[in-house]
């Protein structure tokens, strides 16, 4: 029963996620409040726990206490779903994924998303978060795309570093209020 319980929250939190940036994508508006950035990443991991575990990845978050930012919590929680999901795909069994948040001047933050995987090629790492490009053989080729434009509204930015045996850094800069 419990763990119909979590598959049950688990599929309503990934459908408000889809709604939040088939929404974004239709309208291009987020509606940001002040909210926690901290929450937001945790209720993001929490969705990929089980999936990392059975994977063989340790999941490590580093979120200290930081003050509220301006974001739509629904829609940074679906970028920030799309990386860990993009991440724990990428790591071999008894990798890691490190998710860090930390202030920065004026009231912004930054988060970081950190895997141990395979890395990706200059080619390709030039291509990814363009539209339709994707190296999965089931993927889309939107999720990077839409969370870039998700992130964009939010005045944030996101950049990769990554390379081939190297693992992969996602960071994304949000804005002061």
């Amino acid at each position: 029963k419990e763990s119909l319980e979590m598959i049950s929250r688990n599929a309503e939190q990934a459908a408000q996620s889809i709604k939040s940036l088939l929404d974004f994508a239709k309208t291009g508006r987020a509606r940001p409040v002040e909210a926690s950035l901290q929450g937001v990443v945790r209720s993001a991991a929490k969705a990929v726990e089980k999936s990392s575990i059975s994977r063989g990845v340790k999941l490590e978050l580093k979120l200290p206490d930081l003050p509220p930012i301006l974001i739509d919590p629904q829609q940074v929680r679906a970028v920030v779903l799309s990386l860990l999901v993009n991440a724990v795909e990428a790591v071999a069994e008894g990798g890691r994924v490190e998710v860090s948040i930390e202030a920065e001047a004026g009231g912004g933050a930054l988060l970081r998303v950190q895997d141990d995987g395979p890395g990706m090629s200059a080619e390709v790492l030039s291509r990814a978060g363009g539209p339709f490009f994707t190296t999965k053989e089931t993927g889309t080729g939107l999720g990077l795309y839409l969370a870039k434009r998700v992130l964009a509204e939010h005045g944030a930015t996101i950049t990769f570093e990554s390379a081939p045996s190297k693992g992969t850094l996602a960071l994304i800069r949000f804005p002061p209020k």
